[in-house]
């Protein structure tokens, strides 16, 4: 078969419910299945050169049915450069976007940051108050994968998102509707991007994407971080299979974990950063967004 595109890409926001609406429609006869958590095709020049084809066969399961794509990369949503090389793929792709209180996305991130073995800090204040000049070199410089605080500002990144796509392209949920009303929300993602339902399909509503901590963080740190000899094993190793071996490692080395409640001193902090960032986002979208400064 030849390589299909994109009818529909997940663009972020991270740890708001993004994981839960991939896997709910993994099993949509109509729809190819991404196979990693993150596809970052249109983020990396390195995949970004060598084709869309590559990019198909890494990322990608289809099945006889198959009529398109679904594809999710938390990170595109911040990144102008991705989001119109996402345009020039398929101009006419559904994008969607899943918001969640800023405060709980930013300390749930901490958390993930911590288990994938990049964040050093051990608490999440003295994250927030580290310099950003800690993140020079690396790629959480380039991603934004530790920007606790302006992954939060929805807003901005989405003004420019509307500036790229038709607005009736783009649509934006919330993580707290995905957990009272997933199907409704599934089934009408399916529906935007193939046009049309399936008789008898059922979303997949199992939740996922829980909270874990890493049982031992160098191990962490030794899958996500350069090392003597890594790109011997890039040269040697297919990049799938590098990317399960790295999946495999990562889900053995987790363990269930909730984090400790956030204090009130820190609950505070954040609400006042973003009091007038979220107050941009009511207007830009034209909702209520009170229930957010509980």
């Amino acid at each position: 078969m030849d390589s299909l595109k994109l009818g529909g890409f997940i663009i972020g926001a991270p740890k708001a419910g993004t994981s839960a609406a991939t896997v709910g429609l993994s099993n949509h006869p109509l729809i190819g299945r991404q196979t990693l958590r993150e596809m970052n095709y249109f983020q990396h020049d390195d995949l970004y050169e060598a084709g869309w084809d590559a990019a198909y066969a890494r990322f990608f399961e289809v099945g006889p049915k198959t009529q398109t794509l679904l594809g999710k990369n938390v990170g595109v949503l911040y990144s102008e450069h991705a989001l119109e090389r996402l345009h020039a793929h398929n101009p006419n792709v559904k994008v969607f976007v899943f918001l969640r209180n800023p405060i709980a996305r930013a300390y749930s991130a901490y958390h993930f940051a911590r288990r994938q073995g990049w964040e050093t800090c051990e608490s999440f204040e003295e994250a927030l108050d580290a310099p950003r000049e800690r993140l020079a070199g690396t790629i959480h410089a380039q991603t934004g994968g530790m920007d606790y605080l302006g992954r939060g500002l929805y807003a901005q990144h989405l003004e420019k998102a509307f500036t790229i796509f038709p607005r009736e392209n783009i649509s934006v949920y919330f993580s707290e509707d995905l957990r009272t009303n997933m199907t409704a929300i599934l089934r009408g993602m399916a529906e935007a991007i193939c046009g049309e339902g399936v008789a008898g399909w059922t979303a997949n509503t199992n939740r996922t994407n829980e909270s874990q901590a890493a049982k031992n963080q160098t191990v962490a740190r030794m899958v996500t971080r350069q090392f003597p000899g890594r790109r011997l094993l890039k040269r040697l190793i297919p990049g799938r299979a590098r990317d399960q071996m790295r999946a495999s490692v990562q889900k053995a080395n987790s363990v269930a974990f909730t984090p400790p409640p956030l204090s009130d001193e820190t609950r505070t902090r954040l609400r006042d950063y973003y009091r007038a960032p979220n107050q941009k986002l009511e207007t830009l979208l034209g909702i209520d967004l009170a229930h957010w400064s509980d």
